[in-house]
């Protein structure tokens, strides 16, 4: 498994697959980053747009994030750190008002000397560096390193509007944030981890309030000896939020079915598992806020994505945290224009966005939270506000947190929470049971944040639920 999860080039927009065995790897975007194409998860080509319409709103419907916009939280003041392939200026990366920005063009350019490298684009994108080739200059993605990294910031920040001449428009989660570019990967196989910490490590340093990474490797275990995931938790303890992808692995068990060339990256087992966690590194890291992905669809189509990593930790920590849209998510692109795209790559970037406007929320009605408090706050109202989702092929069971985390996001829910609960051995706003035998007891801890008593009714869904094999439907 490890020699097939590895960082691989796309050239000319281009994204095969190649099926041997029964292995399905992927050739394009950064594994961990994106889906694979022969699944029908990929798309570059351009949809027709709706006039006077984001056409990333069904994504942003679902998250319930215009509710929290109204309110007037929108990302002012709030930098995000794009840990990817590159931002080009866009139509779309603009803020309302410079004056809202937390980085001015003086602070930034008094950085850059501090730091000896880094060069200054415009208010919306105050600071840009290439960490795969130490270049000040190309920053920006091109065809060999692929849009990637625009793609996801615009999901984050964009900040599009309508026009006589431009119909066509994208408004991301936190539009009026700010986006550091800090650029990992040329695409060449040259992004490495020291990189990527090196990155995490200069966001902290130029004022950012969340890192957003989207990129992966291996199937690890949590440790703070690795160099990312080191890094990240430097980040936390400075307090800055990290937002990771979990990975587009699906299921790790063996696949039943009379078709060697189907879809590997399905849910279905022919054995029953102990642990089939395919989460990547560095999202198994303790702390951060570890992303799976899910559509953008209500109700009854309301659905996870069958490519999204499975946890927990091969240590049996319970991961991922929390599911966000992933799937057929329309962003910025290259010289102005949009493109489709789907993966954790892209439900990572929507909760890098959510964070950013719950810390301006909490940095309102708790302004005293700093450090890794402010961190594990922000992370735990995001987790004890989502949805747990409902299983569509079992109705009346919710899908597994091995697979789902907390639930959907609901973004409003989140920074509007009055009380937080917890694992007070952890802090973090689940409980992983690890292997347990006939019974199993453990305590939670509840946090009222406001000034009013709340009284809860405790509903455990019809828990304990467990992970079992369907005779029935393939396994």
């Amino acid at each position: 498994m490890n020699d097939l999860v590895k960082r691989l080039c796309i050239k000319k927009g281009f994204i095969g697959v190649f099926v041997s065995a029964g292995i399905l790897l992927t050739l394009g975007l950064l594994i961990g980053f994106s889906s694979p194409v022969g699944a029908g998860r990929v798309s570059i080509d351009l949809p027709v747009y709706a006039k006077g319409r984001n056409e990333n709103q069904a994504a942003i419907d679902k998250g319930n994030v215009p509710k929290l916009w109204q309110s007037g939280n929108r990302g002012q003041g709030m930098v995000v750190a794009v840990i990817d392939t590159g931002i080009q200026p866009h139509k779309d990366f603009r803020l309302t008002s410079p004056g809202t920005a937390k980085i001015s063009k003086a602070d930034a350019q008094r950085m850059i000397a501090q730091k000896g490298y880094g060069r200054y684009v415009n208010s919306k994108i105050p600071f840009a560096y290439n960490y795969a080739s130490n270049s000040n200059q190309a920053t920006e993605p091109d065809d060999v390193s692929g849009f990637h990294g625009q793609h996801v910031a615009g999901i984050i920040a964009a900040n599009g509007r309508y026009t006589k001449k431009q119909h066509e428009y994208v408004v991301g989660v936190a539009p009026e944030a700010q986006l550091l570019d800090l650029r990992v990967s040329d695409m060449i196989d040259d992004e490495n981890k020291n990189d990527v910490a090196r990155a995490i490590h200069d966001a902290v340093d130029l004022g950012a309030n969340v890192i957003s990474i989207s990129l992966g490797i291996s199937l690890p275990n949590q440790s703070f000896t690795d160099e990312e995931q080191a890094a990240v938790q430097y980040a936390i303890n400075h307090g800055v939020f990290v937002s990771l992808a979990g990975g587009n692995y699906g299921n790790s068990a063996s696949i039943f079915t009379s078709n060697p060339l189907a879809n590997t990256n399905g849910i279905n087992t022919a054995y029953q598992e102990a642990n089939s966690g395919t989460l990547a590194d560095p999202a198994v890291s303790a702390n951060s806020m570890t992303v799976a992905a899910e559509n953008s669809l209500k109700g009854s189509q309301n659905e996870m994505a069958s490519f999204s990593s499975w946890g927990p930790t091969p240590d049996y920590t319970l991961k991922p945290d929390i599911s966000a849209p992933g799937m057929g998510i329309t962003s910025t692109w290259q010289n102005n224009t949009y493109a489709m795209l789907e993966g954790t790559s892209m439900a990572t970037p929507f909760v890098s966005g959510a964070a950013a406007l719950v810390i301006q929320k909490l940095k309102q009605s708790q302004p005293d939270l700093s450090g890794s408090q402010l961190v594990s706050q922000t992370k735990n109202m995001l987790m004890n506000s989502a949805t747990p989702m409902k299983d569509v092929n079992y109705p009346g069971n919710i899908v597994s947190p091995r697979r789902q985390g907390a639930g959907q996001i609901n973004v409003t829910a989140a920074a509007n929470l009055k009380a937080t609960v917890q694992d007070p051995a952890t802090g973090i706003g689940s409980v992983s049971l690890g292997q347990i035998g006939g019974s199993h007891s453990f305590k939670v801890e509840l946090s009222n944040h406001g000034s009013v008593p709340i009284n809860y009714d405790v509903d455990n869904d019809g828990g304990p639920m467990t992970q079992i094999r369907d005779q029935k439907k393939d396994g």
